[in-house]
């Protein structure tokens, strides 16, 4: 029915679907299962670690701490000049901002 190169039986004319079900594999084909199975694998946990690595839209990954808007750290005096912040305060987000 098939070339000998897809099945390892000999048709012996019975036919039918049930005869799929008894069907012996080269060594070869099995090494190709394996290595395909492992393949798929991989290629999974590859997409995984990816994904979890970009991070979520909402949650935008670490900025560029050694450029920082002056427009910042204008804001941030003025409000320590008004007494808005603490000392601590000040120093820990000018800190921040300028890296």
């Amino acid at each position: 029915m098939f070339p000998r190169i897809f099945n390892n039986y000999r048709y012996d004319g019975r036919g039918g679907m049930m005869d799929w079900y008894y069907v012996r594999m080269n060594p070869w084909q099995i090494g190709i299962m394996v290595v395909v199975g492992i393949l798929l694998l991989a290629l999974i946990v590859y997409l995984i670690v990816r994904i979890a690595r970009r991070g979520h839209p909402g949650h935008p990954g670490p900025t560029n701490i050694s450029s920082y808007s002056p427009e910042a750290l204008k804001i941030l005096d003025e409000k320590f000049a008004r007494g808005e912040l603490t000392e601590e305060e000040y120093q820990r987000k000018k800190k921040l901002i300028t890296g």
